[in-house]
């Protein structure tokens, strides 16, 4: 496998909570920390639009540029 935006270099992943829970999507670690600097009252929320995006974009794991793309939003 190519690493993260063509590098070389493998992604550290988490698995998550896909949706509903059925296909659980895996996260990079910085992905993840990324979301974790999000107020908990609405990273649930976060997280499941990350998810969408990246779902949407035909990726299995999340990485932090869809949190990124997220932001933009």
């Amino acid at each position: 496998m190519v690493g993260v935006e063509g590098v070389g270099i493998e992604p550290r992943v988490r698995t998550g909570h896909g949706k509903k829970g059925n296909h659980p999507m895996k996260w990079t670690v910085e992905a993840e920390e990324a979301v974790a600097r999000v107020p908990f009252f609405v990273r649930k929320r976060v997280r499941k639009r990350v998810e969408e995006e990246a779902a949407r974009r035909g990726a299995s794991v999340v990485l932090l540029k869809h949190v990124h793309d997220c932001q933009k939003r």
